[in-house]
């Protein structure tokens, strides 16, 4: 999408280039356009920092999510491990939701703390093969 939008830019940027406002013959109409182009090149500089501005936040907050994208190019084996792996982690952490939340609706007590949940007691916590440290 940002190449479609850098290629949009680039065509507009060239268009504008070929308008010649002194070709245009009615005093009025050629100041008036050539105040519209200034505009409009004006906010095309806005538009393009204000861009740069957005992806480095978004690249921020991912930063402070902790969540950093990795492009792979796995063969098909370590593609299925991968997968089996990010399926059976996700299943953990709603597992660990679920039973945080049925601890609330339980007991009102607010499982906040990450290891909160090693020390609860439960009649579900051998479906999870659950250690106690």
């Amino acid at each position: 999408m940002t190449q479609k939008i850098i290629e949009s830019d680039k065509s507009i940027s060239d268009l504008l280039q070929t308008i010649e406002p002194k070709g245009i013959a009615d005093e009025s109409v050629r100041h008036t356009v050539e105040i519209l182009l200034n505009l409009i090149e004006q906010l095309q500089s806005e538009v393009k920092e204000l861009r740069a501005e957005n992806q480095r936040l978004r690249d921020e907050n991912n930063r402070l999510k902790g969540v950093q994208q990795v492009l792979l190019s796995p063969d098909n084996e370590t593609k299925a491990v991968l997968e089996y792996l990010c399926q059976q982690s996700g299943k953990i952490y709603n597992s660990g939701v679920y039973f945080a939340r049925q601890t609330f609706f339980k007991t009102g007590k607010l499982l906040t703390n990450k290891f909160d949940l090693i020390y609860e007691k439960s009649s579900q916590c051998h479906q999870f093969q659950c250690s106690r440290l």
